[in-house]
């Protein structure tokens, strides 16, 4: 019995070549400034089969596409995140796409609301300065909490305070953003009032 030995051959495996890039964002929104995270699923396409493609550098631009702002390199799952600061942002959108060899994903967008002013009015009685009740009567106070870029605020902690007494009052605004009070005055006087205002 004779025993031989062929010659040797090396096997070099390669991934597939990039087919596919998704691009996904959280959040999807941004008011004034803050983070939002990109997430670029990367893959190929093997034996008709879909597969995660580790390794690839992907490039995040956004402004349609024109400005790359940093790449990053795919995990063993085939993902790339990248994270991107906003600040002090206007009113408007940002569009975004990631390509990995020369392959576009899908555009996200983002929606950017200017942070805007909030600013907190003080009714009682329907009125915004000095107004004269008759004691033991129940009458209202209302506080009117606005934004400037986006309106009416909802869910604003509103804390209504009797400054001559010291006796607070608290509500949260509603959709319209008011918080409603009820007061009585069991004796006549002078009544000085303020509200402070927490924005969620």
């Amino acid at each position: 019995m004779t025993t031989i030995k062929s010659n040797q051959v090396t096997v070099t495996v390669t991934q597939p070549p990039v087919s596919a890039v998704k691009l996904s964002a959280s959040p999807t929104s941004i008011t004034g400034s803050g983070t939002v995270t990109f997430t670029a699923t990367v893959t190929g396409t093997a034996g008709g089969t879909s597969i995660p493609l580790s390794g690839i550098s992907v490039s995040f631009y956004n402004n349609n596409g024109s400005n790359l702002q940093g790449t990053a390199t795919t995990n063993s799952s085939g993902v790339a995140t990248f994270s991107y600061t906003y600040n002090n942002v206007a009113t408007g959108y940002d569009q975004w796409v990631a390509v990995a060899s020369g392959v576009y994903s899908n555009t996200v967008q983002i929606t950017l609301n200017a942070a805007g002013t909030y600013s907190a009015e003080l009714t009682i009685n329907g009125q915004a300065n000095s107004v004269t009740l008759i004691e033991d009567t129940n009458y209202t106070a209302a506080v009117t909490v606005l934004n400037s870029a986006t309106g009416p605020v909802s869910g604003a902690t509103v804390t209504l305070m009797d400054m001559t007494t010291g006796a607070t009052q608290t509500a949260t605004t509603n959709s319209s953003g008011v918080a409603s009070f009820t007061l009585n005055f069991p004796v006549a006087g002078t009544y000085v009032f303020v509200a402070t205002v927490t924005v969620p």
